[in-house]
């Protein structure tokens, strides 16, 4: 009766082995079906939308601390569609908890470069 309950056991692994090779290649997530095709304005199919491309700026002031950050290793956050450069999460939360009174007309920080290519 031992090699019975061997099989079985066997058998058990080999299920689950097979279940779990099923879901790898036809579960959720795997799109093993194709990529369905997206629609798009009329505009993107004719290839005379204008491509986006945003810059980094060449320096940034914390509108915090006022220091002067590389904004490609600097501490980020958006507010009023506008990118201010951090140079440390102190300084980023600070501002994220009263960003009104960091932001005024004159903030250095407020550089977003946006240009057509």
């Amino acid at each position: 009766m031992g090699w019975r309950r061997e099989m079985e056991n066997i058998l058990s692994w080999l299920l689950w082995g097979a279940f779990i090779i099923l879901m790898m290649r036809f579960g959720c997530g795997a799109h093993m079906f194709g990529h369905k095709k997206h629609t798009h304005n009329k505009k993107q199919a004719d290839g005379q939308a204008e491509a986006i491309r945003w810059e980094h700026p060449q320096s940034a002031v914390d509108p915090v601390c006022h220091k002067t950050v590389d904004p490609r290793i600097a501490k980020t956050a958006i507010y009023g569609g506008e990118v201010f450069y951090f140079c440390s999460d102190t300084c980023r939360s600070k501002f994220e908890v009263s960003p009104d009174t960091y932001v005024d007309g004159s903030a250095i920080s407020r550089q977003t470069h946006v240009s057509p290519s």
